[in-house]
């Protein structure tokens, strides 16, 4: 495979928008189409990056590294491990599917695809990226351009999506771009570079937890936890579909991975502040998620709550395999496989959830005449409740196995587990709602368009079965990365 593979993926979208700037405006079905290429193009290279991604490797890999700007020790450094290998595949699938999605009879198509395409752009480079600044320079410009989409394409001219969405981002930008200074000042490297400063740093214990409760406050919003999540619930009335997917897929999902990958820097010896602070917040997010869940009606109202309450059981999971590893002297790695695991197959259910929304809406003199089946919605259903042989109820495992081993994490694991409960409960009770409203066989009149059955539900479905049932074939892509993350708390010390 080329070596530069990494940098097609990020030059295919902004070709797509070169291309789409030179084609008159009335054109929308062709802007679409190209759209629909180079998104496509990129779920290509994803799956070419996982079959010759080779997971018994502990180096970084498809490694492209030059120094970009000299004065300020900044390099364009793109490579895969197994941690962003996870978020480059969900964010290929959530792209293209968005793509596939929208129609070409969107206003200003012209405007909508340019800064879709460039949305999807710096979210590849923001994953891919090992430069601490560049990762931001590329979050800076995902902040930018999804804020000009909310704020021009959402209905209604009231709405306050956008401009939420734009103070939650530049806070976080801000904040989390005062961390990587404070690091790059503190750091004996003066470097950038996140592999280099991982065992280079030589930070105090009073420096790392100074940087931990900063990065912590900027990626608040984008893990999400609560209270810093309700910019998501008003961006999700009045956008296009393809919008809330990028929102809750993918933004509402990165924050794991910046904890992640700035985490195995900053937080090593801060393990009596991280690991009750995880739990903490990880627990909360589940209870007032439980409690959310049950006051809704429909799937776009479950949609924030199950978002808290993924990311809550993320959170435990990190902070189980953190303890567990400082207690038993071994890197512990089953909480962080799970945590990462939970948080793809929550992609993945609300790219599911939010298609069938839009389905139950579209009007019914759209695509084929096929109705939608009671099986595309029951899946996702039953998976988003932890049914056993679906991928969540074994990301589930995986972090409830370590949290109630960890002696610190097991009284919030305890606590947890009502809300847990309760969720499914609800959630199992919405379905039931559904069923006996929109999706009867009498009342089941909108069709779905065939391109929509091929590329979106029929493969989405199949992840969620197939991970369920062999979830190694998810779990070795991730092995070493996480393992050496979690030998950074016994190797490092403050």
């Amino acid at each position: 495979m080329s070596s530069h593979i990494l940098s097609l993926n990020l030059l295919l979208p902004v070709l797509g928008i070169l291309m789409i700037c030179t084609i008159p405006r009335n054109h929308s079905l062709i802007i679409r189409r190209i759209a629909l290429i180079a998104t496509g193009l990129q779920a290509w290279i994803a799956v070419q990056l996982l079959l010759n991604f080779d997971y018994r490797l502990e180096a970084l890999q498809m490694v492209e590294h030059v120094r970009w700007i000299d004065a300020l020790n900044i390099d364009f450094f793109l490579a895969i491990d197994g941690l962003n290998l996870v978020f480059i595949i969900l964010s290929a699938i959530i792209f293209f599917t968005g793509a596939i999605i929208t129609e070409h009879s969107i206003s200003r198509p012209t405007g909508f695809f340019s800064l879709y395409l460039l949305t999807d752009f710096a979210i590849m480079g923001l994953v891919s990226g090992l430069d601490m600044l560049l990762i931001l320079c590329f979050t800076g410009i995902a902040i930018f351009a999804f804020f000009l989409l909310l704020a021009i394409w959402t209905e209604t001219t009231e709405d306050i999506a956008a401009g939420q969405f734009a103070l939650t981002g530049i806070f976080s930008f801000m904040v989390i771009l005062a961390a990587a200074l404070l690091l790059h000042y503190d750091s004996a490297l003066k470097s950038f570079v996140l592999p280099e400063l991982i065992h280079g740093a030589h930070l105090t214990l009073s420096q790392r937890t100074i940087l931990l409760i900063l990065t912590f406050c900027g990626l608040a919003p984008f893990i999400p936890v609560f209270p810093f999540h309700f910019h998501l619930r008003p961006a999700l009335r009045n956008v296009p579909v393809s919008l809330k997917m990028v929102l809750t897929c993918i933004f509402a999902q990165i924050g794991i991975y910046y904890l992640l990958r700035f985490g195995q820097v900053i937080f090593p010896g801060t393990q009596a502040t991280l690991v009750p602070l995880l739990a903490a917040l990880g627990t909360l997010n589940i209870v007032y998620g439980a409690i959310q869940v049950t006051q809704g009606d429909d799937l776009d109202a479950w949609t924030v709550p199950s978002t808290l309450i993924f990311s809550g059981l993320a959170l435990l999971g990190i902070a189980a395999a953190v303890d567990l590893s400082v207690q038993s002297g071994f890197p512990q790695a089953l909480g962080l496989t799970g945590a990462l695991f939970n948080v793809f197959n929550h992609g993945v259910l609300l790219a599911l959830f939010l298609v069938i929304c839009y389905l139950q809406n579209k009007p019914s003199d759209a695509g084929s005449d096929r109705h939608l089946p009671l099986l595309f919605v029951g899946v996702p259903v039953f998976a988003a409740s932890f049914l056993p042989g679906l991928a969540p109820f074994i990301s589930l495992i995986m972090i409830l196995i370590p949290a109630f081993q960890s002696p610190v994490i097991r009284i919030f694991a305890w606590i947890a587990l009502p809300g847990l409960m309760v969720y499914v409960a609800s959630t199992l009770n919405l379905f039931r709602k559904i069923h006996q409203t929109r999706y009867s066989q009498s009342s089941a009149t909108n069709p779905i368009p065939i391109r929509i059955t091929l590329f979106i539900l029929i493969p989405l479905l199949l992840l969620l079965v197939a991970f369920g049932i062999f979830p190694d074939w998810f779990s070795r892509w991730i092995t070493h990365s996480i393992q050496q993350f979690a030998s950074l708390f016994i190797t490092v010390t403050p």
